[in-house]
């Protein structure tokens, strides 16, 4: 009869160790779908960077990136062409920019 109820027991310990193991697996798909989705996120903010970088560095109007305060904080090649033909300097073939 001890032998038999010592069993049920560990039945019961075994039971409560798998439900805990099918929680503990849940919470890890869990955490994995959230590192993927984190990950595709970082992918994602990356390549707009990329997209918007090369966009900026290769147009042809002038832009400018400005802080809250109004403060220049980087001009891409067209601007300061621009800049440059505003200041009424001489290109390099004599005439000057309009």
């Amino acid at each position: 009869m001890k032998g038999a109820l010592r069993r049920m027991e560990d039945i019961e310990l075994l039971k409560k160790e798998i439900e805990t193991l099918k929680e503990q697996i849940e919470q890890l798909k869990s955490d994995t779908e959230l590192l993927h989705i984190a990950y595709q996120e970082k992918v994602d903010y990356e390549e707009s960077q990329i997209r918007f970088r090369t966009i900026f560095e290769t147009s042809k109007l002038g832009n400018k990136v400005i802080s809250s305060d109004l403060k220049i904080l980087q001009v891409n090649p067209a601007m300061v062409a621009l800049l440059v033909c505003r200041n009424n300097q001489k290109t390099s073939w004599g005439n000057r920019c309009r």
